[in-house]
């Protein structure tokens, strides 16, 4: 005959009439006695089963022993009443694996475990505050498998899983939750974990929210909060508010489904920093996707093939080790302004965002290779060692073409931004080796980082925009760069032109070297006239007189000129205009009919005039400074040499050819067609 103590009997009292049961802490119930009232069996030989329709209530018991209902049903294998354990003190734990209740409490309570592989729990399962029963024991929830039709709170529990495995050989977690199906909310707030919580595979439709919450890992290679593969309906919150949000390990939430994920505030801070800190790889998010308020990592992020549905915010946030977001889809916009890393690289390969892009501040590496955006905005000015790899990077807009009140400005920040790519050029040259046995060609491939794409689209954005001048500059920017890895002929042919025109994009520096090369032709055609190097063209006549005799005796008479009269020389051009002349010999499509009219002077006699003056005047002045110099007079024979005049007759044809190159590179300048080139 089972005898009951008063604690008992005050119990069964309790629980036939309907109300809770409230004890000081010292009295005891026996777990037996728990699981009689919740499956409905008799007490005792003598006592009838107890109906429970309030469920069984207890509030500051003491309970000893293993609260086991594995597998267990009410009266006629209905659902088990309700089971509320607030306060009480479960050293050996509470099994209710297999189990059907209406809702399970243990509020306050010091429990060990908690296991409930496959139970279904028809209400809310509530384990706030709940705490080891002493300093050396474990406190873990296992409910792999778990159906709740309510709420699963665990608010401001003190969680410590065991260093044990279960006897199916698998590992322990703090809070195991895997493969769960959960019709509400599941709330960890402020909760202070000693290992893991696992939410793989599980279904909730509710929320999942760890606000406050430290969870730290039994072991360096665990990991902190592993939800793989699960649904979430509502938002997984990580966030931080009056307090902190701490992960001393990994968070690994890949290939998961969510309404919506919000770190803001979280700090993860992991002891192995090789890895992955936070795992979001592949999941869909149907809305925002949030890392602000100093969110921190101090690991790797991997966002790679992650999918949002609204807006990635993350300004400000720390990614030590770096961001992996290839292949990432975003609806709305993605904020990455001010994002701290310690030089380490945000990879955006192949994004496609729906709105803007916002870079602004980004203190990092960026690859930005293959990705879309509708708008684009770098906010921040360009002047750190970070480098960026734009190549393929195509955007319809930009959120600030002018930005600093100064468009000279902006375009110099936009120019350091484009060198940051590097300014490498991609290019191919085969290098013959003379080998003596095999003697084959080999082909080099030099492979650098500048790409020419990101420059033509920069610019055809600014023309869309109407910015036509700085679209100018960033192509005029891609000509010289590209003009750096050219040979050496070619090289220096383009820098000339990207000096005097622009690379056919400025029409002010054609104006500029039209107007300085006739200018060069006037001076240089006036001093040639004034110093006889320029003579009417005229065709000599000469008069031969030969075979005349005596009249007198027939002898052979030889006629001479008196020696006063001076022989024909070349009539000087002095009548001619210059700038005239200049202007005819440049401009091949017109003709003012002054280039014919005078030619180089080839006339003996004429050719050094220039110099015998110059050696006159010098000599007159230093006789008059008695200074020591005097330049001799040059002879008969170096005055018909022919250096000053093969110069003039180069200049003359050099002048004419260059002139028609000018005139035809600023005319092809001024009508646009080097500008359109790019298109």
């Amino acid at each position: 005959m089972n005898v009951f103590s008063e604690a008992e009997k005050k119990l069964i009292e309790a629980v036939r009439e309907g109300r809770e049961a409230r004890f000081e802490a010292s009295e005891v119930i026996e777990s037996s006695l728990i699981c009689k009232l919740m499956l409905g069996l008799p007490l005792s030989p003598l006592i009838e089963p107890v109906m429970t329709p309030g469920g069984v209530r207890i509030f500051g018991a003491i309970i000893r022993g293993r609260i086991n209902l594995d597998n267990g049903r009410g009266v006629d294998g209905t659902v088990m009443p309700g089971l509320v354990l607030d306060d009480c003190h479960i050293a050996d734990g509470i099994d209710i694996s297999y189990a059907q209740l209406g809702k399970l409490s243990l509020e306050r309570s010091a429990i060990s475990e908690l296991r409930g592989v496959r139970a279904v729990i028809h209400g809310q399962l509530v384990a706030n505050d709940i705490y080891p029963p002493n300093e050396t024991s474990c406190c873990f929830v296992s409910l792999h498998s778990i159906w709740v039709e309510g709420d699963i709170q665990f608010r401001r529990a003190r969680l410590r899983e065991t260093p044990e495995r279960d006897k199916n050989g698998t590992e322990q977690f703090a809070v195991d939750l895997r493969n769960s199906v959960v019709s509400g909310t599941v709330y960890m707030r402020d909760i202070d974990c000693s290992g893991t919580i696992a939410l793989s595979l599980a279904r909730i439709e509710g929320h999942v929210t760890f606000r406050n919450a430290k969870i730290v890992p039994r072991d360096e290679r665990e990991m902190a909060v592993m939800a793989r593969d699960c649904r979430i309906g509502g938002t997984l919150t990580l966030r931080s508010f009056d307090g902190q949000f701490i992960s001393k390990g990994e968070v690994s939430l890949s290939r998961s489904v969510f309404g919506a994920v919000v770190l803001d505030g979280a700090h993860i801070l992991p002891d192995r920093l090789d890895g992955v800190a936070l795992d979001l790889h592949g999941c869909r998010i149907g809305g925002r996707l949030h890392f602000k308020n100093g969110f921190r990592n101090l690991g790797f992020t991997d966002l790679e093939g992650v999918s949002v549905g609204a807006d990635i915010e993350a300004r400000g946030a720390a990614f030590i080790l770096g961001l992996s977001a290839i292949g990432l889809v975003v609806a709305g916009e993605c904020d990455l302004s001010e994002v701290v890393t310690n030089d380490a690289q945000i990879d955006l390969q192949d994004a496609r965002i729906g709105r803007a892009l916002k870079i602004g501040g980004l203190h990092a590496n960026v690859d930005l290779r293959r990705a879309q955006t509708r708008s684009f905005d770098d906010l921040g000015e360009c002047d750190r060692n970070e480098k960026i790899k734009l190549d393929g990077f195509v955007y319809e807009r930009l959120e600030h073409p002018i930005r600093f009140g100064n468009i000279n400005r902006t375009d110099k920040e936009r120019l350091k931004w484009l060198a940051r790519q590097g300014s490498g050029y991609t290019y191919r040259r085969r290098q013959v080796l003379s080998h003596m046995i095999w003697g084959s060609p080999r082909l080099t491939v030099v492979q650098a980082e500048y790409k020419p794409q990101p420059f033509v689209q920069l610019a055809n954005v600014l023309m869309a925009q109407g910015l036509e001048g700085e679209c100018r500059q960033i192509l005029k920017a891609k000509q010289w760069v590209e003009t750096r890895h050219l040979r050496s002929p070619f090289r220096w042919f383009m820098k000339l032109f990207g000096l005097l025109y622009g690379f056919g994009y400025s029409s002010a520096r054609a104006s500029v070297t039209l107007i300085a090369y006739f200018f060069m032709g006037w001076v240089c055609f006036h001093v040639a006239i004034q110093n006889g190097f320029l003579v009417y063209d005229t065709q000599p006549v000469a008069a031969y007189v030969g075979g005349q005799t005596s009249v007198l005796d027939g002898t052979p008479v030889m006629i001479e000129a008196p020696p006063d009269v001076v022989k024909a020389t070349s009539l000087f051009c002095r009548e001619v205009d210059p700038a005239y002349y200049a202007l005819d010999l440049m401009v091949p499509l017109v003709d003012l009919h002054v280039e014919d009219k005078c030619q180089i002077n080839d006339a003996p006699g004429d050719r050094f005039l220039t110099f015998q003056r110059l050696s006159q005047f010098i000599n007159q002045q230093s006789e008059a400074a008695s200074i020591p110099l005097r330049i001799p007079q040059l002879n008969n024979a170096l005055i018909e040499g022919d250096v000053i005049s093969a110069f003039w007759r180069f200049f003359h044809k050099a002048y004419a050819m260059s002139g028609w190159l000018i005139v035809s590179l600023s005319i092809l300048t001024f009508s646009g067609l080097l500008r359109h080139r790019e298109k």
